[in-house]
């Protein structure tokens, strides 16, 4: 329940006029409740706990503060008083309950406090080894959308604040997921809400491109749509190869995902991923030059490295090299989404260089270990019948 009031006042559904601002848990589900009625239940509740007429949801009573009230200051007893020893000069508000402690050996209680602490901190550590993904949506289809962002997901969990900057820096979908993934890092948000709220902005922008329901979305448009950007990314002049001049061109680089064509780029089976990029970025027009005839050469030049690139392959055999330099910086590989049988799943690379994998519908909201990434570098184009459709690459 608490997950779906965080998920509707996080994409903004809940209007101010439901008064449901209540600082305690129990006071937020009446509160709820009382907007939606009784009956209501939240779509992604379990059916194990789904409540009824028959079997109806019994709400706590609703916890009210306690009463404070400013007292005056207390003397101490005097040291002939027959009064016991004073433990404490601690005064207790009017209405509090006091806390009686079952024991008087200071040190046995601290050590009973100490235990179950050690305990909990064990039990994170050995969840944190695994990389978090998103389970699947089978309502409304959603391994896209899974595959994408769980990729997403482990690189901006390797540097959280950096990418968390990057993120912002793109689009306001990428604004929504770096917030969406920082509150599920604070545990108060599930994976799937923070998919889900950008989802249905999506929907609200273009529902045949993104629909809703048992079917699918591209994984590509997804891509394009997620980075995005109002600003260049890189500029573009357009070179003559006789006259050796070069003159700006109006149109500039304005995503961190690059479609590659394979028409226009002459792909080959035995190409890499390297070498494409290479031709992307310094490639033959089929317009000539004005002035001599020649031909001509669009450059792309990034003024700044950047920080993420995804580029969409056309070609399945296609070599995906574990790092890209671009200028004085390397990009590594972060994560490969795989497309077939009309499903997506990934592989997420960790920055240590192992290598994870997602299926929303068989892993869920875990992943497995596929080993380190040297292992598989030459088996990167396919992964359990599936071939590559996104390439993620990312700086360190």
């Amino acid at each position: 329940m608490l997950d779906e009031i965080t998920r509707l006042k996080y994409e903004g559904l809940i209007p101010e006029s439901a008064k449901i601002n209540g600082h305690r848990r129990n006071v937020l589900i009446s509160q709820f409740r009382h907007w939606k009625g009784e009956n209501y239940i939240p779509p992604h509740i379990h059916s194990s706990i789904a409540w009824s007429q028959n079997d109806p949801f019994i709400s706590s009573p609703k916890a009210n503060d306690t009463q404070w009230h400013i007292v005056s200051k207390v003397k101490r007893n005097n040291k002939n008083s027959e009064q016991g020893p004073e433990h404490s000069t601690f005064i207790m508000a009017k209405g509090t309950v006091p806390f009686s402690n079952p024991t008087s050996n200071k040190r046995k209680s601290a050590d009973e406090l100490e235990q179950p602490t050690l305990k909990r901190m064990k039990i994170v550590s050995s969840i944190n080894t695994c990389p978090r993904g998103l389970q699947w949506d089978n309502v409304n289809f959603s391994c896209a959308y899974d595959a994408l962002f769980s990729v997403l997901l482990e690189m901006w969990s390797s540097n959280s604040n950096e990418w968390s900057t990057f993120f912002k820096s793109v689009n306001k979908y990428m604004v929504m997921l770096a917030d969406g993934f920082q509150m599920h890092a604070h545990e108060r948000i599930s994976l799937e809400a923070v998919r889900d709220g950008i989802r249905a902005h999506l929907n609200n922008m273009d529902s045949e491109m993104f629909p809703m329901g048992a079917v699918g979305t591209r994984v590509a448009d997804l891509a394009h749509m997620m980075l995005s950007t109002s600003v260049p990314v890189a500029e573009i002049d357009i070179e003559c190869m006789g006259c050796r001049t070069s003159q700006p061109s109006p149109r500039a680089l304005t995503s961190y995902f690059i479609e590659f064509q394979s028409a226009a780029l002459n792909i080959q089976g035995s190409d890499s991923v390297a070498r494409i990029l290479g031709r992307f970025l310094s490639m033959e027009m089929s317009r000539k030059c004005n002035s001599c005839n020649a031909t001509l050469k669009r450059n792309i030049y990034f003024e700044e490295v950047p920080r993420l690139l995804v580029f969409h392959v056309p070609y399945t055999a296609v070599k995906i090299n574990p790092r890209l330099r671009i200028g004085d910086r390397v990009l590594k590989l972060r994560g490969v989404v795989y497309h077939g049988g009309y499903h997506y799943t990934a592989r997420l690379v960790s920055s240590d260089e192992s290598v994870w994998y997602h299926d929303g519908i068989h892993t869920g909201n875990m992943t497995s270990s596929h080993g380190p990434l040297n292992k598989l570098k030459h088996d990167l184009n396919k992964c359990k019948g599936r071939q590559v459709a996104l390439v993620v690459y990312g700086q360190e």
